[in-house]
């Protein structure tokens, strides 16, 4: 045994030293005797010296509950003795709340939202949720995205996520017609409050023009001559005392609803609700919703 005060060898069964007579105090041994509560269970013995090590590695917080035997009850961590031992703990936990805040926050900027092919918005996601998306094809160049920090909502491809845009060819096959496959889509869109008003003050006489104008901007965005111009919807609807136009209203949504863009956007199929209307004398509403999804799809199609 060494002394501590003059670094003299003594014997292990000495009280005092006999070269400079300092009391001889000896160390008693840390003992494995302390328990700590982690995952709702109790986990030890641990001696004093691991538990604070526990407690510098984050593994242990100032509000964990520890005891030993002796103790009345388990206590927090920073209501014991070991709370004093080592001055470093107090610094380290704090170290480890900043560094969980900071972790925290980063996570929260992180949350994405984006615009799905049904118009609806999908979010709070991950980014590596959002990245699986778009490595899988589900989210592509073209799609809606924000988050935290953006102004506005972008397409993808104008945002940081573009560089995990999946390349890949096309080797799809070329599907059946059961849509129109169209590239040139863009129509004015029309303020249906006003259009509305119109109709009303002119007694149903320019509600005719709003179905032509409806007729041609379906025949626009698929791209190609309809078997039944414009013209003709409004003359049919007349002479066939408005029978024609209720067939009208449920074609023109399921049209539309056949449109596909390559932002995947799919527009709503309205075409029982439009006709139930119609066959109430609401013909004039079945428009309002036909007009509000072709103004929705030059907002949203890409």
């Amino acid at each position: 045994m060494i002394c501590k005060q003059c670094q003299s060898e003594i014997s292990d069964d000495a009280k005092f030293c006999p070269n400079c007579g300092v009391k001889i105090e000896k160390e008693e041994p840390d003992e494995k005797e302390w328990f700590f509560v982690e995952n709702a269970k109790s986990n030890g013995k641990y001696t004093k010296a691991e538990m604070i090590s526990f407690f510098n590695e984050g593994r242990i917080t100032a509000s964990t509950y520890v005891w030993k035997n002796g103790m009345d009850d388990w206590k927090h961590f920073n209501e014991t003795e070991l709370a004093s031992v080592e001055p470093e703990c107090d610094q380290v936990q704090e170290e480890h709340i900043e560094e969980q805040t900071v972790e925290k926050e980063t996570n929260e900027f992180n949350q994405w939202y984006y615009i799905n092919a049904q118009n609806e918005q999908v979010g709070p996601i991950s980014e590596n949720e959002i990245i699986s998306l778009l490595a899988s094809g589900t989210l592509n160049q073209n799609t809606y995205v924000w988050c935290s920090g953006m102004e506005d909502w972008e397409f993808v491809k104008n945002t940081p996520l573009s560089v995990y845009l999946k390349s890949r060819k096309t080797t799809e096959q070329p599907k059946q017609e059961s849509y129109t496959q169209n590239t040139s889509y863009r129509v004015e869109k029309k303020s249906i409050g006003l259009y509305l008003l119109f109709s009303i003050v002119t007694c149903g006489i320019f509600s005719l023009y709003w179905l032509y104008s409806i007729a041609r901007d379906i025949e626009t965005m698929e791209g190609r001559k309809a078997s039944t111009s414009p013209g003709m919807v409004v003359l049919l609807s007349l002479v066939t005392c408005g029978i024609y136009e209720l067939y009208f209203y449920y074609k023109a949504c399921k049209r539309i609803h056949a449109l596909q863009f390559s932002n995947g956007y799919v527009a709503a199929d309205d075409s029982v609700i439009s006709l139930i209307l119609a066959l109430f004398g609401l013909g004039i509403v079945s428009k309002c919703i036909i007009q509000s999804t072709i103004n929705d799809i030059q907002n949203f199609a890409q």
